[in-house]
């Protein structure tokens, strides 16, 4: 019987080949749609999941207040980490952490600055399951000048994959030999941060820090078993307060600091404060894709049971001539549920060939190393064999059902086709499937405009044609080569700064002339007298810092936030003190003001920024004039290696300034891509049922011809239908899209305007894409002989 079944199914594909592939295109889609976000989702979700303390690890985050100014970040208290260590009854252990770029490491003649190098406290391997492939975890950061390799940097400075002839080796870092105790492997890609190497923390100022003044270091720390972290929580102040009786006293100064725990496994998705080591992800992202899946799957499987309960019309002889010798409705229920349920795992097999084809591109394409090994775990195969199941069933079940309770007298008198001409539900289910598409392209649009307006928003400065050179503070004379850098035919302007225009720079406390109680929270940057026109700051009052005024020591250009925080507008001539104003502090001058300049992401608000002047600074800005960029680029570092001898290691402004908003880019890529393929498989229902159609109403179409009907009119009367549909589904689709995006905007403190013409875009796309998809079956139609179609009656 199955056998029968089977061979009988085969049949049926090869005769309506047409709509068999388009039903196995469409589910097949969908399903590679499903499985890649699925694939993604899974990989976001194990982040940090591999530490075998990951459900009680938890880290410190801080928010501290002056006044309306406020700060959330990853730092708290150098100190911190050893007092609970000390005093916690609830804490198993806690260690800190911090992170440097542009670390210079130095073996006899091979020098680089070395990004991502952690420091941190000896019991780091308590806490985190990173591997050594060689040295002993007790004692590899237990003294000052300590350190642990990658293999990736051992091979880079010893030229050997021998690890024995590496441990116990010395390596220059700074000015600083340090002693290698260790290879360590590389963290995970599903770690939230990575590292080329791992110092001791002692080796730097930092980390020999006993006083509470500071808060410049990340805590994490692991709870006992059984303990409460919400009981930890509570009892932290007072802890705080033993250790540092002025802590009590912070409030009445105006200084509010209080702290919180993060569980370490949310951090990725749910983390976005100042000092995290690397981009986060995004739990709204998650969302987004689960639901992109969702309605993508589902536009694939309406897909698929419009086109099996309007195809089984077709069947209604068979199942008379079936019926009339003698088959049950069950033998028919079979039947058509095997058939779907072929079709499903037909298309699911070429759904794992497509993955197959693209797995490396939307690995690059979402910036994670994605594994897809998960497709072969138990769980996931059991999955996806359910899901053929019940697809199948849920598509078969439908037309075998109406069809096995028809009379076979019925069925030979015809009328059962016209039954299936018109259907209300099918409607319906196209509408819904346009609603999605139209919602999913509106979203597409708004994310790109998005992403254009943050791209071409201008910023305070010009970021353009600007080469931002790193490790200024390793030349021999930086002086000296900022002046041959001035000589040169191609430059425009040089600048220094100790930060990029667009970065996080210091924190500072500082008090007013006007308000000597209260202190107030600023950012600062040290940069040199030319920063500001080299990068063509847009002055509103004053001037910038000068070398004819020797009071510039002691002076600060502030952008208009800051003016408006500390001195409410009038700020020019006035003075502040970074610190207090008992003496301690370091009395500020204002000469100047620029106009607020986006030097975080555009999610931020401006913040209150004040430059002073230093020497002697990290970053070297090169304003370039047009021209052959490489040949510049090799000029410049000809001139640097004269002066340095570690690498030369530079940047463009403006590619910087990019990946401030790349998780932006990636969501705007990625969701162009499966919006396409949304609309695609939405057509190839459509086409399906455009062909149905005009196939269904042959004859009426043929008799309208010989009445007179010109193509033209007949193409119209097949497309109406279909363009009410459409213009249904725009009605329904836009409210959804506006508020969907409106509330996704709400994280932008800067953003583009919900433009009627993104609306009216969308709704031209989906019109345009829809009518070409019909217009096809319905010129076919208009075009046919009409004797082809009336000669049988």
């Amino acid at each position: 019987m199955i056998r029968n079944l089977i061979k009988v199914a085969f049949r049926n594909f090869l005769k309506e080949r047409f709509y068999t592939f388009l039903n196995i295109a469409g589910l097949a889609v969908g399903i590679s749609v499903a499985l890649l976000i699925t694939i993604y989702i899974v990989t976001e979700l194990s982040y940090d999941r591999f530490h075998s303390k990951a459900d009680r690890t938890f880290r410190l985050i801080s928010d501290l207040r002056m006044g309306a100014n406020k700060i959330r970040g990853n730092y708290v208290f150098p100190p911190l980490a050893a007092a609970i260590n000390e005093e916690s009854t609830e804490v198993e252990v806690a260690v800190r952490l911090l992170n440097r770029n542009g670390v210079n490491f130095k073996r006899d003649r091979t020098a680089f600055a070395e990004d991502e190098v952690l420091y941190a406290d000896p019991k780091f391997f308590d806490v985190f399951d990173f591997k050594l492939l060689a040295g002993d975890k007790q004692t590899a950061l237990k003294d000052q000048h300590q350190i642990l390799l990658t293999p990736a940097i051992a091979e880079k400075y010893f030229k050997t994959s021998d690890w024995t002839k590496v441990v116990g080796q010395s390596i220059e870092v700074g000015d600083i030999l340090y002693q290698i105790t260790g290879i360590i492997e590389n963290a995970p890609a599903n770690s939230h941060f990575h590292y080329s190497a791992v110092s001791s923390m002692e080796s730097i100022p930092r980390g020999r820090d006993e006083t509470w003044g500071n808060m410049n270091v990340a805590t994490y720390l692991v709870l006992r078993e059984g303990r409460d972290i919400n009981e930890f929580m509570s009892g932290l102040p007072d802890l705080i307060t033993r250790n540092n009786p002025s802590y009590a006293e912070l409030p009445a100064q105006g200084i509010e600091i209080a702290f919180e725990a993060q569980k370490m496994t949310d951090i990725h998705l749910t983390s976005a404060i100042e000092g995290e080591f690397e981009p986060n992800g995004s739990i709204a992202t998650i969302y987004i894709f689960a639901g992109v899946a969702l309605v993508v799957l589902l536009l694939a499987c309406v897909n698929f049971v419009n086109l099996t309960t309007a195809r089984s019309a077709n069947r209604a002889k068979e199942v008379g001539v079936r019926k009339v010798l003698g088959s049950t409705s069950t033998t028919l229920l079979k039947q058509f549920t095997l058939e779907a349920i072929m079709i499903v795992a037909i298309a699911t097999v070429f759904s794992l060939g497509i993955i197959e084809l693209v797995r490396t591109p939307f690995s690059a394409l979402t910036g994670r190393s994605l594994s897809f090994e998960i497709l072969l775990e138990p769980i996931s195969i059991l999955i996806l064999v359910l899901f053929v199941i019940v697809l199948g069933v849920l598509a078969g079940s439908y037309p075998s059902f109406f069809l096995a309770r028809l009379k076979p007298a019925s069925i030979f008198k015809g009328k059962v086709r016209s039954g299936f001409r018109s259907s209300s539900l099918r409607n319906s289910l196209v509408t819904i499937q346009f609603v999605i598409s139209i919602v999913l392209i509106t979203c597409t649009f708004v994310v790109q405009n998005q992403l254009s307006y943050m791209r071409s928003k201008k910023l305070g400065f010009e970021k353009e044609n600007v080469l931002v050179i790193r490790n200024g503070r390793q030349l021999q004379s930086q002086q000296k080569f900022i002046d041959a850098l001035r000589q040169q035919s191609f430059v425009a302007a040089v600048g220094a700064a100790r930060y990029r225009p667009i970065d996080d720079y210091d924190g500072t406390a500082a008090v007013t002339e006007e308000d000597h109680e209260n202190r107030r929270l600023v950012n600062k940057g040290a940069v040199d007298y030319d920063f500001l026109d080299a990068l063509s700051f847009e002055l509103v009052e004053g001037r910038g810092f000068s070398r004819d005024f020797v009071s510039d020591s002691s002076a600060a250009v502030i952008n208009e936030s800051a003016a408006n925080y500390l001195f409410e507008g009038e700020a020019l001539g006035k003075k502040f003190w970074v610190g207090d104003e008992d003496g301690n502090g370091l009395e500020i001058n204002v000469i100047g003001i620029v106009k607020d300049f986006n030097f975080q992401s555009l999610k931020s608000e401006i913040r209150p920024l004040v430059f002073l002047l230093d020497t002697d600074l990290e970053f070297i800005h090169v304003r370039l004039k047009p021209g052959d960029y490489n040949e510049s680029i090799a000029q410049i570092q000809a001139l640097w290696e004269k002066e340095a001898d570690v690498s030369f290691d530079y940047a463009f402004l403006d590619e910087s300034y990019d990946n401030l908003f790349k998780e932006e880019s990636k969501l705007g890529s990625i969701f162009s891509i499966f919006t396409f393929l949304a609309l695609l498989i939405a057509c190839l229902g459509l086409l399906g049922l455009a062909a149905y159609t005009s196939e269904q109403r042959s004859k009426e179409l043929s008799v309208r011809k010989v009445l007179g009907a010109t193509a033209s009119q007949i193409v119209v009367l097949l497309s109406k239908d279909f363009s009410r549909i459409v213009g249904i589904a725009l009605i329904l689709a836009f409210p959804i899209a506006y508020y969907a995006m409106d509330y996704w905007l709400e994280g932008y403190a800067y953003r583009a305007p919900l433009d009627i013409k993104l609306f009216v875009g969308a709704a031209l796309s989906v019109l345009i894409v829809a009518m070409l998809a019909v217009s096809y079956q319905s010129v076919k139609a208009a075009l046919t002989n009409p004797v082809d179609s009336l000669k049988n009656e």
